[in-house]
């Protein structure tokens, strides 16, 4: 089982038993504890979509667009936040369930058209605007393009980073 499945299945089920000779849920967790806060917060909202681990990278993310975008409401800065979280937290590709690749049975037939083999899902300008709450018809401003995808970005870095740190403190690797 890979390390992101067995810290989901620890902050999941709550099972913080100890050992002295193998790995266990609380060393999981307790190595999480040297991450970042956001990518600490994103690991756990994506293991087990808990409403505060969301609220904790909201307002980080928030604070974030704030200091790149400067003169954005906080208010505003938080729906770029959470449109962003959004995006992030559904990014795989829903033809080739982020593989990548098209499967016919058994065998991989080639690359999928949709994400052009990332396994990522591209989100149009239309489905963002919805997010953001703005008109259909106007373009999104440029101050708020200028640190959409930048926050899309430091969520998946947040989180690879989290469970590198997580994989070090228990494998040292």
């Amino acid at each position: 089982m890979a390390l992101a499945e067995r810290l989901a299945a620890t902050l999941a089920q709550g099972a913080l038993t100890q050992s002295d000779t193998v790995e266990s849920g609380t060393d999981r967790v307790g190595a999480l504890a040297f991450s970042g806060r956001l990518g600490a917060a994103l690991v756990r909202l994506r293991m087990k979509a808990d409403a505060a681990d969301g609220k904790t990278a909201l307002v980080i993310l928030a604070r974030r667009v704030q200091r790149q975008a400067r003169g954005t409401t906080y208010t505003f800065a938080k729906r770029i936040a959470g449109a962003a979280l959004a995006e992030w937290m559904h990014s795989h590709c829903k033809t080739c369930d982020g593989s990548g690749s098209v499967v016919s049975g058994a065998k991989v037939v080639g690359c999928c058209q949709t994400c052009n083999g990332t396994g990522t899902r591209r989100f149009t300008d239309g489905e963002r605007r919805r997010a953001l709450g703005l008109d259909a018809d106007k373009p999104v401003p440029r101050r708020v393009a200028a640190v959409y995808d930048p926050i899309v970005g430091d969520c998946e870095t947040a989180y690879r980073d989290a469970l590198r740190r997580v994989r070090y403190q228990l494998h040292g690797d």
